[in-house]
């Protein structure tokens, strides 16, 4: 369930805000999915222009799944300039473990991302490894995905996160049935941040730490390669 706000409230706030900062640069609209309704982003889109908002700069967590051509043409002609969102996996086999179900759509995925480099949209993933399903042969497909979408000049900022379950979830629960997780004790190195808490028979913590190296090294050595190219 989502329940937008109005738009008429967003514009005033953000009216409100620039008087009281004039030195402010832009917003970042932080929800999960900012444009889960193609009609919301048109409106407010259009409605920052009318105002004469649209010479600031705007930023929004978005699902790459649920991104739109339209709607993308309508942020980018009023300041919106980057479009975060979870890219999680390159692997169909995690993704379906993890049940991303339709969020996980890499042909989407690589349709709208070429389709911002057209219209000089900046794109922010995020990255997962380490998940349920997950292997050394399953998360080398996420180093693969990440250095082919950097090196196309596609991705412009990741952020790479070991998956880590958090008490109460459905991962947390599955994990402490089959034995996988490593320690339970106040939480600790429960931040993703390099702290690996759910290790696999056949993929430990180790592997799971240097797994992540190798995708911010993807990274950077893909976005080189597309640098050195212009």
């Amino acid at each position: 369930n989502w329940r937008p706000r109005n738009v008429k409230d967003i514009i005033l706030e953000i009216k409100t805000l620039k008087e009281k900062y004039p030195e402010m640069e832009g917003i970042f609209f932080d929800e999960e999915m900012h444009n889960i309704r193609k009609n919301f982003n048109i409106e407010l889109a259009r409605a920052i222009r009318k105002t004469g908002l649209h010479n600031l700069k705007y930023e929004a967590m978005c699902e790459y799944v649920s991104l739109d051509e339209e709607a993308l043409v309508e942020m980018k002609s009023s300041g919106y300039y980057k479009i975060r969102f979870g890219i999680e996996t390159g692997s169909n086999h995690v993704a379906k473990q993890m049940t991303l179900g339709r969020k996980h759509n890499l042909k989407k995925l690589r349709s709208i991302l070429k389709f911002g480099k057209s219209i000089d949209m900046r794109f922010y993933g995020t990255i997962s490894v380490g998940g349920l399903g997950s292997s050394p042969e399953e998360d080398q497909k996420t180093v693969d995905l990440v250095y082919d979408l950097a090196s196309q000049g596609l991705m412009h900022e990741i952020q790479v996160s070991i998956n880590t379950p958090q008490p109460g979830t459905d991962f947390y629960n599955s994990c402490i049935e089959k034995g996988l997780l490593k320690t339970q004790t106040n939480n600790e190195g429960f931040d993703g941040n390099g702290h690996v808490v759910v290790e696999y028979p056949n993929y430990i913590e180790k592997q799971i730490q240097k797994k992540q190296h190798e995708v911010l090294a993807a990274f950077d050595h893909g976005k080189a390669k597309a640098d050195a190219s212009f």
